[in-house]
């Protein structure tokens, strides 16, 4: 190192540095730089709302909550009978009342043509639909044990016999 003199890396002292400008570079570089265009800006105001294709032509509709409910309680009640559909909503018959409801809270509702009369002929007691109880026939072999022996122990579905010790059978005498 010598007083006065700048400070060399070992690659300027075999190789001289070029410093000679490029038109030709430059003049490329310029036309690539031009055709360059900035994308198209998304719109985020616009939500695009998701619809049912089956929500035109179907007669009953399910609607959805849009409160937090508890753990057992449906996310959609109904079904409900559609009365007039608009473009964005649904008038809606809710106790035997005509309701306005935006067509992103409907779900279309699938019944079967028996439920549908069940449906039509309970709309004035109840305004959902309840599916109706199942009536199951006992065995013969139930059917004949007398009523006595019957609090004694009981026959599950499954065909065990469930017998209680007489320490929880107080409230059954």
């Amino acid at each position: 190192m010598i007083y006065g003199t700048g400070i060399r890396l070992p690659a300027e002292f075999f190789a001289p540095a070029k410093q000679t400008a490029n038109a030709e570079f430059a003049n490329r570089l310029r036309e690539r730089m031009s055709e360059i265009r900035p994308l198209p800006t998304s719109q985020h105001g616009e939500k695009k709302t998701f619809m049912f294709r089956d929500l035109e032509t179907s007669p009953y509709v399910f609607v959805r909550h849009n409160a937090i409910g508890g753990t057992l309680q449906p996310p959609y009640d109904g079904p409900y009978q559609d009365i007039q559909r608009g473009e964005k909503t649904f008038i809606i018959r809710v106790k035997d009342k005509g309701v306005k409801v935006s067509v992103d809270r409907l779900k279309p509702a699938f019944i079967v043509s028996e439920d549908i009369e069940h449906l039509e002929r309970n709309a004035q007691a109840h305004d959902v639909f309840v599916p109706r109880k199942i009536f199951r026939p006992q065995s013969s072999e139930q059917a004949q044990q007398p009523d006595g022996d019957a609090r004694a122990h009981y026959t599950t579905r499954s065909g065990r016999r469930v017998r209680f010790p007489v320490r929880f059978q107080a409230g059954l005498n």
